[in-house]
């Protein structure tokens, strides 16, 4: 094959869902999608979003894109020393970016293409959220290590450090009360970033000794959120702090292709998923915890 080897992130994530009358499961809700039973489609925020080829895999899998369309500030084309012109598109037409995943409904993780150009997995989440007509919350999956130090029900947590952007739309506001709170003080004040630093001094007489265990989950959200700098320092049994990095320590994988277009086609995208997920399976059931590395789906 000709072409250039182009390498692709995959992410893992593992998204919950809100039973309805309707949907038991976000098995049911993809295949509702497949039954054209729930609109693949929709308009937010000036960007129609669509979900492309979806379909049920022979192992029980879900394989499909996320479409982006642009249809209004359409680039022009052109070349160096020439006139530039539009790029001549139909009524019903836009610019797409495309993501590409694999939703593996018995564990409830989907493995994400990133593409900064495109969407991201909060978005995902949300436009699944309004198809669907039930909450979908995704959380990113860390690695085994990371898991250990910071998942632990009595973990105790020392300090944290954060960095946020402000949101682009506040509409997408997380669950949390803490989060929520943090994002509205940030747009507030105005502020485009924000640096946070909270810490215990153990040595205070009225000091718990730990931070509360609320903040683990909204960082985990912020992170969803654009988070720069996401880290938690965590006590081990024997007293000894580890940080716990909430962006480097997550589950990802880089997969490597030989094409001449931007992308493969869609099969061997998701091919590609499942190359990531086959190499870190011991990372995410880890995470999931299963017991036994059974059938993905």
């Amino acid at each position: 094959m000709s072409g250039d080897v182009r390498n692709y992130r995959i992410e893992f994530h593992q998204l919950s869902f809100k039973a309805t009358e309707q949907l038991a499961d976000l098995g049911d809700a993809f295949q509702s999608v497949v039954d054209k039973q729930t609109p693949s489609s929709s308009n937010h925020e000036g960007f129609t979003r669509e979900i492309w080829g979806l379909k049920k895999r022979a192992d029980g899998s879900f394989s499909g894109e996320l479409r982006k369309f642009r249809n209004s500030n359409i680039p022009d084309k052109g070349a160096p020393g020439k006139q530039s012109t539009p790029i001549p598109l139909a009524k019903d037409e836009g610019i797409i970016e495309r993501n590409f995943f694999v939703f593996y409904p018995r564990i409830n993780v989907v493995g994400w293409h990133y593409n900064h150009m495109a969407c991201g997995i909060s978005r995902f989440s949300a436009f699944l959220s309004t198809i669907f007509g039930s909450k979908v919350k995704p959380a990113p999956l860390l690695e085994k290590d990371a898991i250990a130090r910071l998942m632990r029900g009595d973990v105790r947590m020392k300090k944290i450090q954060l960095t946020i952007p402000r949101p682009r739309n506040p509409e997408l506001y997380p669950d949390t009360d803490f989060s929520q709170k943090t994002l509205q003080l940030l747009g507030d004040a105005g502020a485009d970033t924000m640096q946070i630093v909270m810490g215990i001094n153990t040595r205070r007489g009225d000091s718990d000794g730990k931070l509360k265990q609320n903040i683990k989950f909204a960082m985990q959200e912020l992170v969803e959120f654009g988070a720069k700098k996401a880290v938690i320092d965590v006590f081990d049994a024997d007293g000894v702090v580890h940080p716990v990095d909430l962006i480097a320590e997550r589950i990802s994988s880089y997969q490597s292709v030989v094409t001449d277009a931007r992308f493969p086609p869609a099969e061997t995208m998701y091919r590609l998923i499942d190359t990531a997920y086959a190499e870190n399976r011991e990372s995410i059931n880890a995470y999931i915890g299963e017991d036994e590395l059974g059938p993905i789906a």
